[in-house]
């Protein structure tokens, strides 16, 4: 079960990583791009981009403390925890 929960955890931060990537290319296109039109597009994908970069930081790190807490709860099994879950 861990494996499969750090699986996730790493599926989510290479796809942050990529979100990231994409605003800084989008960025990096806008500050070479003689039309105003194009130029506007590109920091309008560029910030979407960053703004979902976010998101799914704001996501790892509540599902990374999420595990945490699960993790410290249940271990190690305390025997007044057995006796209430019992």
């Amino acid at each position: 079960m861990a494996d499969a929960r750090a699986e996730i955890v790493e599926g989510f931060n290479v796809f942050r990583a990529l979100e990231a990537w994409g605003a800084a290319l989008y960025a990096h296109w806008a500050v070479d791009e003689p039309d105003p039109q194009l130029r506007t597009g590109h920091l309008i994908i560029a910030e979407r981009e960053a703004n979902h970069a976010r998101l799914l930081a704001e996501r790892l790190r509540a599902l990374v403390g999420a595990m945490e807490r699960s993790r410290r709860r249940s271990w190690p099994l305390r025997r007044a925890d057995a006796t209430r879950c019992a």
